[in-house]
């Protein structure tokens, strides 16, 4: 475990329909002794689930008029919109935090790691093929994922929440990469750690190493084997949740079927250094 100095708060979002999946994040968030954490309900159904769940941890499900929202899986423009919200005022609020989604499964205790490049906010740095926006993939050869990053308060980065809020492009991902990647104004920092640092309109931007905050796409870009920072695996269109989790070993309590692609993993792993060998 990563010991941390005024350790970092982690915050989620979720409703009901994600129960089983905050409940396979938590278990494996307290496992670490992060105890810094909230959940926060867009139903009240979670919220009591959870407090059920975890009654000594009760307090840390919020569900409240600010948290409230009725998700529809058909127009998930509207939840992007609300997200974004709450997370300025979640900042308005605190003076840093680490967000994350709940299929995001935390390893190990890393979140001195979002301190590291030394800037305002830090992104999960996506890098293979598919990272959404393919636009700003190609060019960059990475883009900024919002399922799982770190803010620290600074009047600046609140007014470019604002300015995130107000963009017109539905997908909040989609957006807040064009803002900073193809907006005037946008510099990239030199920095001898290797840390990726964008400086934009007096917000510093970085993003975390890939090789500790994974974001795999493929089964095959994951060692389970070695269990240690986040991993935060793509789930594939038309694709249920609990499933990738479980086949990236990463649901608990252990299933048959992830002990499957475990026994997948290594027999892969096997061919490939016999290969190699040849």
């Amino acid at each position: 475990k990563m010991e941390t100095h005024n350790p970092l708060p982690i915050f989620a979002f979720g409703n009901m329909r994600f129960a089983r999946v905050a409940e396979n994040w938590l278990i494996h968030i307290l496992k670490l002794r992060i105890n810094e954490f909230k959940v926060f309900c867009h139903d009240d159904d979670l919220q009591r689930f959870l407090a059920h769940r975890f009654p000594e941890h009760s307090e840390k499900f919020v569900f409240n008029s600010e948290t409230a929202f009725e998700i529809d899986p058909t127009n998930l423009s509207l939840y992007f919109k609300f997200r974004k919200v709450l997370f300025r005022k979640l900042l308005l609020n605190h003076t840093e935090y680490i967000f994350s989604d709940l299929d995001a499964i935390w390893l190990s205790d890393v979140r001195n790691t979002f301190r590291e490049p030394g800037a305002d906010m830090v992104l999960q740095k996506v890098v293979h093929n598919f990272a959404c926006p393919l636009d700003i993939r190609w060019k960059t050869g990475y883009t900024g994922c919002l399922g799982l990053w770190y803010m620290k308060k600074t009047p600046e980065l609140l007014d470019f929440l604002i300015q995130f809020i107000e963009d017109k492009e539905p997908h909040d991902q989609v957006s807040f990469n064009r803002i900073l990647f193809k907006k005037e104004g946008a510099k990239q920092l030199p920095d001898k750690k290797g840390h990726v640092r964008i400086l934009f309109r007096g917000v510093t931007f970085g993003f975390a190493d890939p090789s500790i905050i994974q974001r795999p796409y493929y089964r095959r870009h994951f060692n389970s084997w070695d269990r240690q920072g986040v991993v935060h695996p793509v789930v594939k269109e038309g694709t249920r949740t609990i499933d990738t989790l479980m086949k990236f070993n990463l649901w608990r309590p252990i299933s048959l079927r992830s002990c499957f692609f475990q026994i997948l993993e290594a027999s892969y792993r096997t061919q490939r250094k016999v290969r190699k060998l040849k």
